[in-house]
């Protein structure tokens, strides 16, 4: 069993965000797969401005599918979920 005996007074968490962050960027751009990171965002985001507004019905199962898919990723979609929905209602009004 772990027991602490002492803390420091003052925890530097600056370095350790930017390292995180900078790991987070470099593995979401670097990615060679074309359905992960940003150019799986940037697919999305095509495949959202070309849908026919004529074609409703089809619009709302491709957009349902989209979000109800992105509920099963995980944390990560959580952010492009609430981002395409902000888009989603903006596009609406």
């Amino acid at each position: 069993m772990h027991v602490i005996d002492k803390t420091p007074e003052h925890i530097d968490l600056v370095p350790h965000i930017y390292q995180s962050i900078h790991k987070t960027a470099k593995m979401m751009i670097g990615l060679i797969l074309p359905f992960f990171g940003i150019k799986y965002i940037n697919f999305i985001v095509k495949k959202i401005r070309n849908l026919s507004p004529e074609n409703t019905k089809h619009n709302k199962i491709f957009l349902a599918h989209f979000v109800r898919m992105q509920e099963e990723i995980g944390q990560e979609a959580q952010v492009l979920r609430l981002c395409t929905l902000v888009f989603l209602m903006k596009r609406q009004n």
